[in-house]
């Protein structure tokens, strides 16, 4: 699948804008849409706001924290609150905003879309190359990638802006390049993923998490539109901390239950030792990934999410994304979500980091280019202190110029080496923490960490490079 370029009809409904707020006061907010005299669309979203950088045209911004929401939601449009045109390009929209941030003259882009449609969805699918494919804008994921597909070739596919439209602020409207499920076998060369409203990719297979064991072989799970294990499908069974239980089989029966799903195995179930079980889909297997050549910036949220093993990242570029670049993971949820089945035998080689996390996101308290940790949320985010489910990661002859804060924080972890890194301080930066250009690691998770840090303009008072 060759030589094809995707766009959206802007003349008369922009995926996204450029804002300035004018006023704000407790009951309302107004915008002015900076590169309109007349906006087209007079119905329009407010999904996402997102601190705009006038300078790079990026989003993410230091002192403007992560944005804020009026009218978002999962699931497509929801019922806007009131508004009112004041002129052609002046909309108040009688919503309060707290966040000190939000003034006068500050500059967000406005996402008037997020997960509503999809640009390609590739399913089931194997044998397949994609090349000179050019996503220009789509309101939603620009690539999907799910059920039992592998082996798949993705070179020269790009996500970004064309140049000669200067109104132009984003281009899908969530993720970039989204692997839902997979077997794996995947390999992207030359791309550039760029300006999206989520991650530019998140690598995973769907996991499942079950608070309730109502017996001795059946468990209840409350996630009811979310359910990827059927009759014969292969699990394996962890405690809510990701710690084995032992035992790997097929589901025998899955069946609809109040509020969700009664799944039932074979074998007899252990109790929970904390907060459940997880269940990870060992049917699929997103392993074997390549990225070489590849370039994410300028984007809402985070680079790269790694939660799938067997990984190898190579002479590729991360720069101005809004939250940390890598992100090394694997977690649940109770309502939302569940990703990943644990990070293993990865290679991060030859890459550049240039300041990334402009927005200063903390991740498990702190700041950092890099994050490796796993997490649960009952609704809100917990770190996980149990089982480890990244190891084996080598990160070898990588630059980072200008971290945020910690060159990597390592919160859960086995075997994570850092060799031949080079951290370059070019920038002063008000905002960063102390321990910027630092690395942490919990209870002796980094293996081995060698660092050479040059530059002039460290602050008085700064982390040493190795701690």
């Amino acid at each position: 699948f060759r030589n094809v370029a995707i766009d959206w009809d802007w003349s008369r409904d922009p995926l996204g804008s450029v804002v300035e707020i004018q006023a704000k006061d407790e009951r309302s907010v107004t915008f002015r849409f900076i590169d309109y005299e007349d906006f087209p669309r007079k119905d329009v979203r407010c999904a996402y706001m997102s601190p705009w950088d006038p300078e790079t045209r990026e989003v993410g911004f230091p002192d403007m924290d992560n944005g804020f929401s009026i009218d978002m939601s999962w699931g497509g449009p929801m019922p806007h609150p009131p508004r009112e045109w004041l002129a052609g390009n002046v909309l108040r929209v009688d919503t309060p905003v707290s966040h000190d941030y939000v003034k006068p003259g500050a500059l967000f882009r406005m996402a008037h879309y997020y997960y509503d449609m999809h640009g390609f969805v590739i399913a089931n699918t194997s044998d397949f190359l994609m090349e000179d494919v050019e996503v220009m804008s789509n309101p939603g994921h620009a690539f999907i990638v799910d059920g039992t597909t592998h082996h798949c070739h993705f070179r020269n596919v790009n996500i970004r802006i064309p140049k000669d439209d200067p109104r132009r602020a984003i281009t899908c409207t969530a993720d970039h390049f989204h692997v839902n499920r997979s077997k794996g076998f995947l390999k992207f060369e030359n791309c550039e993923f760029s300006l999206g409203n989520d991650d530019c990719m998140n690598l995973h297979d769907s996991s499942l998490h079950a608070p309730i064991r109502l017996n001795d072989h059946t468990l209840r799970v409350r996630l009811r539109s979310r359910a990827p294990f059927g009759e014969d499908d292969l699990v394996e069974l962890r405690h809510g901390n990701f710690k084995p239980t032992g035992i790997v089989c097929k589901v025998k029966t899955r069946r609809n239950a109040e509020g969700g799903y009664d799944i039932t195995f074979p074998v007899k179930l252990p109790e929970s030792e904390w907060e459940g079980f997880v269940m990870f889909d060992r049917t699929s297997s997103t392993r074997n990934v390549i990225l070489r050549n590849c370039w994410f910036h300028g984007n809402r949220s985070r680079g790269l999410i790694l939660a799938a093993p067997d990984v190898t990242v190579e002479d590729s570029r991360f720069s101005h994304t809004e939250g940390p670049a890598m992100i090394f993971t694997t977690g649940w949820t109770y309502k939302l979500w569940c990703e990943g089945s644990g990070v293993s035998n990865v290679v991060v080689r030859n890459c550049r980091f240039e300041r990334v996390n402009v927005a200063h996101r903390k991740r498990n308290g702190a700041v950092a280019d890099v994050v490796m940790d796993a997490y649960a949320r009952w609704p809100g985010h917990a770190p996980v202190n149990g089982w480890p489910v990244v190891t084996d990661v080598l990160f070898d002859g990588n630059v980072f110029v200008d971290p945020s804060g910690y060159v990597a924080n390592v919160r859960e972890g086995a075997g994570i080496v850092f060799r031949n890194t080079t951290v370059e301080l070019r920038n002063a930066d008000p905002f960063a923490p102390s321990y910027r250009g630092a690395f942490a690691g919990k209870d002796g998770c980094l293996g081995e960490v060698g660092t050479r840090r040059t530059g002039h303009h460290i602050e008085e008072g700064s982390a040493p490079a190795n701690r």
